[in-house]
Formats: structure tokens, sequence, C-alpha cells
């Protein structure tokens, strides 16, 4: 059993694992949703074997710097959270649980928690593969997103995605109308109505599948919420496929942080000439590769997961063609301008809308995030490292964040071996 199957309203107070999610929701509140910082404060609770304890006594115990903020989070805030999650049943499974995976454990720092609604398999065991592409998707890509995850997850692939438009959407699609297994991985809580028009795929997929994320049930989606997210996407899968990518696509941060963690990626090719595969064919140029047909996929995995598919099943007679319709039924729905802010703890009923826009498209550096901004006048190379901007005063994640939006932002590459080169600066 999960810690998530004693989140109930008649908790056992003397339990270990009730001990242990309290204090791991007051890190995740200190602390901050997925931060280096709230690993450390994990570790420590973790070395000093304390975890299990009540709240005083960790406080007590805990260095000073974890202390004061891990004390000051109230009780009734872990309270409301797990009544929450107890009333919409929805689980929890931390990084002390049997059921947590082992995949996200080879993050740098890992989610310490997870809400999921559905069926959380052991996904360790199996080859789940991650399709990611545009959310202004073109019929060829959505297609290939379609037909991908169609062929995989009828052969037996759990198919692992963003549960957002476009070719996440084709994706879960696919996956769905093969009878097959799929996991959607979100940048907001699990009750939060981010992008209304995917309800009722978010639905079937809880019903025949999982949605996942690490966030707090209405937690809302922010600047560096999907990018971040996009590290489990590439930590529980074995590889990532990306259908077609432009030169700026959250699609080459979910390929990269899977390259950084030794996964593979696979790419459609496509026409050098066209906007919508310059990120695409950049990959390729970096040694992704390159996917022609399912059979490419197929043959990578044949021999370490061979009992867990059967290609036979993904190349009979489908209905394939009937199932597809591009563009999507729901694609057309428009959302109207976000509040500027956004707490993360904020649980009120308002819902309040968000444009991709605001999300991911940005004008010029003054308009970048105040960690973006540090890093790029902390840059004093032209070719450089994440490890050579440890001195900026910045904590590892934000660093990794602020390289992601400078890299969508194309003031940064990406380069092989886990080094960037800076597009436009001088260097004095």
């Amino acid at each position: 059993m999960g810690i998530g199957k004693i989140v109930m309203l008649d908790y056992n107070y003397k339990d270990d694992k009730f001990y242990i999610l309290r204090n791991l929701l007051r890190v995740q509140r200190a602390f901050g949703i997925g931060t280096a910082k709230a690993y450390e404060a994990y570790k420590t609770l973790k070395e000093r074997d304390i975890i299990h304890c009540d709240a005083y006594t960790v406080y007590k115990m805990l260095p000073e710097k974890f202390a004061k903020p891990f004390y000051n989070v109230k009780r009734e805030y872990n309270d409301r959270i797990m009544n929450m999650c107890s009333a919409n049943r929805i689980n929890i499974v931390c990084i002390e649980d049997e059921e947590y995976p082992k995949r996200l454990k080879e993050l740098y720092s890992p989610p310490l928690l997870l809400y999921y609604k559905g069926n959380l398999p052991d996904i360790d065991k199996l080859p789940a593969l991650c399709i990611v592409g545009p959310r202004k998707v073109t019929e060829f890509g959505a297609k290939s997103a379609y037909s991908l995850a169609f062929r995989l997850a009828r052969a037996g692939f759990p198919i692992i995605s963003g549960a957002a438009v476009g070719s996440d959407y084709y994706a879960h699609r696919g996956a769905l109308d093969a009878g097959g297994f799929t996991i959607g991985v979100l940048g907001c809580g699990l009750l939060y109505d981010y992008l209304p028009q995917n309800a009722q795929l978010r639905k079937e997929i809880s019903e025949k599948g999982c949605l996942i994320s690490e966030y707090p049930p209405f937690c809302q989606p922010g600047k560096f919420t999907f990018p971040v997210r996009n590290r489990i996407m590439a930590a529980l899968s074995v590889g990532v496929a990306v259908t077609e990518a432009g030169e700026s696509s959250g699609a080459l941060n979910t390929a990269h942080q899977a390259a950084d963690l030794n996964k593979d990626v696979f790419v459609v090719p496509g026409n050098p000439t066209l906007e919508q595969y310059k990120g695409s064919n950049k990959l390729l140029r970096e040694g992704a590769l390159p996917l022609i047909d399912t059979s490419d996929i197929f043959n990578c995995y044949l021999a370490e997961y061979a009992d867990k598919f059967n290609v036979e099943k993904a190349f009979s007679k489908s209905e394939l063609a009937p199932k597809f319709v591009y563009p999507a039924p729901n694609s057309r729905i428009k959302r109207t301008s976000p509040a500027k802010t956004h707490d993360p703890y904020d649980f009120s009923d308002k819902k309040e809308d968000i444009k991709l826009s605001d999300i991911f498209e940005k004008k010029s550096v003054k308009s970048l995030s105040k960690e973006a901004q540090i890093v790029y006048n902390y840059i004093d190379k032209r070719k450089f490292s994440a490890d050579d901007i440890l001195g900026s005063g910045l904590s590892d994640d934000e660093i990794l964040s602020a390289l992601t939006e400078l890299e969508m932002e194309k003031l940064i590459k990406a380069l092989p071996g886990g080094f960037y080169e800076l597009s436009d600066k001088e260097i004095v």
C-alpha cells in the first residue's frame, strides 16, 4: 500500500507513514515545489532519522536554515491537502514509499510527492515511451503522434505525454483508441481546470490510465511548471519520441532532459526548410535516433523488454484511419487573459485562465524572469556549462529553469555533453 492509501479523514496518528507524509508536505510548502532546496531538506530529515517524527521533534533537530521555515508551515495546510485528496480520490505517493518510481530517483532533485488519479503501474519494469511535440501541431505531426502512440500502445508500451493540446492530445488519444495504457503528467494540480477543452481527455486518462502531478491539487500553472514537469516525463520513460519541433519548442527541453538521463531520443525527420522541423533536425544533428517507423523503437527494446510487448499485435488489422480526426474537435476553444501572478497554494474556487503566450513567449531580454537575467548577466564566456553558473547565488533548480528560459528565448543554445553556447552577447 502506498502512502496515498492512508490519506483519509480518520488518520492513524501513530502510523509512521502519516508523519512522513505530513513532514514532506511541510517541506514542500516551506521550500518550494520540486526544488533542489526541498530535496536537500528531505535528505537532512532522512540522515537524522527524524522523517517519521512529529513536527516539533523535527523542528528541534533540524539545522537552523531548515528549522524555522519548516515549523512555520501551519498544520491546517497539511490537513487541507490530505482531506482535499481524500475527497477527490487523489492518491499521494512519497519518495519514501515502495510505489514511488525508482526511475524518478535518477533525477538530481526528484519530486518528494506524487499526486495521482488512476492506476499507477510498476513503471520501472515497463518500456514506457514519452511522445512530445508542439501545441500548434500540423496535420502530419498530429498523425505521427497518433499513429505512433496507437501502434506502441497496442503492442504494450505505456505512452507518456503532457496532457496538453496539440501533439500531447493526439499521443494520448492514439493510446486510448488502441486500448492501451497512457500517463498524463501535468504542469499544475490535478484539480486545476487548465485547458478545459481537454477536461474529457483528462477524465478518460484517469479512468483508463493515470494522471500524475508533483503539485498540490489546486496548484496553478506558472512560468516554469511546464519545463520542470518535463523532467518527470523524461525520467519515467525509457525514451522520448519527438514528432516535430521548431527551434523554440518545449519538446526540445524534454528531449535534452532525456539525453541528460541517458535515455534514447527518437526524432521524426522533416523538411529542413520548414520552421516546425528546425528543432527536430537539430536534435538529429546532435545524435538523436531517426524515427522512420515504429519498428525503429521495437528493435531498440526487444532484447530488454521482449516479454512486455507484442510486435505482431501492433501490426494486426486496426481501425486507425476511422479514428483519426484533425483538427481535434475541441481545439478552437479560446481562453481569456490570465491573472498577473499565480500562487501555487491558492485554494480558492476561482480558476483563472492562462494564455500559452504568457507562459512561453517573451519579447525581449528585459522581459526575462529575475533568475534568467541573473544567469544571462553572469555568463562571461561563449561556451559554458551549468557548473559555471554555480557562483551566481541561485539554486540548482533555479539555474536549470533559467537556462531553459534562455534557450526558449534563443539567447543560448544547448550543445552535446551538457554544454551551452551564447547566441548573441558581447563578451568583455
